[in-house]
C-alpha cells in the first residue's frame, strides 16, 4: 500500500533530472506500507516477498514501542491479535553506489531505505486448532534485522495456509464470504489505516 497525496512540486524539483530507475515511482509517495502473512500462511505471497525480507540484510526494522517509532508519530495499525508485529524503516539517503549490487539483499537494503510501515498478519488463530503448529515466539527488543525477521516470520505454522483469501475477505460468492468472514476485521483495520492516513496527509497539502 503507498499514499500520494499530490502537490505542486517546487521550481528547484521540477529541474532536478527524472530517474529511470524502479525506485523513482515508489519515492513520490508520503506513506509506504508493506503487510505480509507470517510464518507461511500464505500460499501465494510469501512473508520474504510481502515485506521484502532477505537473510543477506542488515536493514533495521524498528519495532512499533521503540523510542524510533513513537517520536516519529506514525500512525499504527489496531494491534489486535491477527497482528503479529509491526516495525518501521527509517528513511535514509539513496546514493548511485547502493544500485551498484544485483543481488537481492541490496535490493531489500535500498528498498527499506525508502521507509516503510511493515505489518504481520498471523491468522492462524482463525484456524481450527489442529492445523496448527506451535512456534517459538519472537523476542521483543527495540529493533530486528531483515534477517532475523525473515528466519522466525517464514517459518511453518500451519498446515492449512489460507491466509491470501482469508485476509482479502473475499466475498465473489456466498461460499467465499462465509469462508473468509473471519478476515474482515482485519481488512477492516488496514482499510481504517489508509483512510486516516489520506485524510491527515491531504490536510497537510
Amino acid at each position: 500500500v503507498v499514499i500520494r497525496i499530490r502537490k505542486k512540486k517546487s521550481q528547484e524539483e521540477e529541474k532536478l533530472p527524472e530517474k529511470k530507475d524502479f525506485l523513482s515511482p515508489l519515492q513520490q509517495f508520503q506513506k509506504r506500507i508493506a503487510v505480509a502473512n507470517a510464518y507461511n500462511t500464505d500460499f501465494l505471497v510469501s512473508v520474504t516477498s510481502g515485506a521484502f525480507l532477505s537473510s543477506n540484510s542488515d536493514s533495521l526494522h524498528h519495532h512499533q514501542d521503540s523510542d524510533v517509532v513513537a517520536s516519529s508519530s506514525l500512525r499504527l495499525m489496531k494491534s489486535t491479535e491477527h497482528v503479529a508485529l509491526q516495525v518501521v524503516t527509517v528513511p535514509e539517503e539513496i546514493t548511485d553506489n547502493d544500485n551498484d549490487e544485483n543481488s537481492t539483499g541490496s535490493c531489500v537494503n535500498v528498498l527499506d531505505k525508502l521507509g516503510w510501515h511493515k505489518i504481520f498478519i498471523d491468522t492462524r488463530s482463525i484456524l481450527p486448532q489442529i492445523f496448527n503448529r506451535e512456534i517459538p515466539k519472537l523476542q521483543p527488543k527495540p529493533s530486528y534485522t531483515s534477517r532475523e525477521l525473515q528466519n522466525h516470520f517464514q517459518q511453518y505454522g500451519t498446515w492449512f495456509p489460507v491466509a491470501h483469501p482469508l485476509n482479502m475477505a473475499n466475498s465473489k460468492t456466498d461460499w467465499y464470504r462465509y469462508f473468509t468472514k473471519s478476515g474482515q476485521p482485519i481488512v477492516d483495520d488496514i482499510a481504517e489505516l489508509i483512510v486516516l492516513d489520506m485524510i491527515e496527509l491531504s490536510e497537510q497539502y
